[in-house]
This record gives C-alpha cells, sequence and structure tokens, in this order.
C-alpha cells in the first residue's frame, strides 16, 4: 500500500526538479583534450541551440557554455555526454552554480 504522504511528498520533489530544470541554461564540458581549440568546442556544442557565452581553460580541461534556451542545454547535455571530441570523450553536465544562483521568486 502507498504512503499518501510519500506519495506527496515525490510529487512535490519532482515538480521541483522540472522548475530546476527549467532554469538550467549553463552547462559544463569536463575533459576537452589541450589539442582543442575554443573554436572546435564551439562547433560541436552550437547545434544543439544558440551560444551566449563560451569560457574554455585547455590548461585544466574544461569549458563553460551558456546557451540562451534551457532546451538547448538539455539536449545537449543528452546528446553529447561521453561524446568524444579531438579524441577525449568529453563529461557533460549542468553547471549547478547557476541553478544555485538563481533569482528566487519570493512565492517560497
Amino acid at each position: 500500500m502507498r504512503n499518501p504522504t510519500v506519495v506527496k511528498f515525490l510529487t512535490k520533489l519532482t515538480a521541483v526538479w522540472n522548475q530546476l530544470w527549467l532554469c538550467v541554461v549553463r552547462i559544463e564540458v569536463q575533459n576537452v583534450d589541450c589539442k582543442c581549440t575554443k573554436s572546435d568546442i564551439s562547433k560541436a556544442f552550437r547545434p544543439f541551440g544558440p551560444i551566449g557565452t563560451l569560457f574554455y581553460n585547455n590548461q585544466r580541461a574544461y569549458a563553460h557554455i551558456k546557451y540562451t534556451v534551457p532546451d538547448a542545454a538539455r539536449l545537449a547535455i543528452q546528446r553529447m555526454n561521453l561524446v568524444p571530441l579531438c579524441g577525449c570523450c568529453l563529461s557533460v553536465s549542468t553547471y549547478l552554480l547557476s541553478i544555485f544562483t538563481m533569482p528566487h521568486s519570493g512565492d517560497g
């Protein structure tokens, strides 16, 4: 038998998670080969949507990409995680700082 309290909690948790996904526009790309250029990264990630900003640190092997629309970020995460670029498999995920620094709506 299902516990109504647990069902209510899980329903609320799912709703919150879905709202967070709506806020995700920034992704983090790790394990980028140092031979890759900013242009290589842009070409690989541009098909998912318009890129607002792209920061790339080839010495630390990562990039941050900010899309102008949330659907582009979700699609890039789904389609580019573990895909090879310049000889290395990328690790693509949400850039969590962008979720936790979103302004609160005040509806608590």
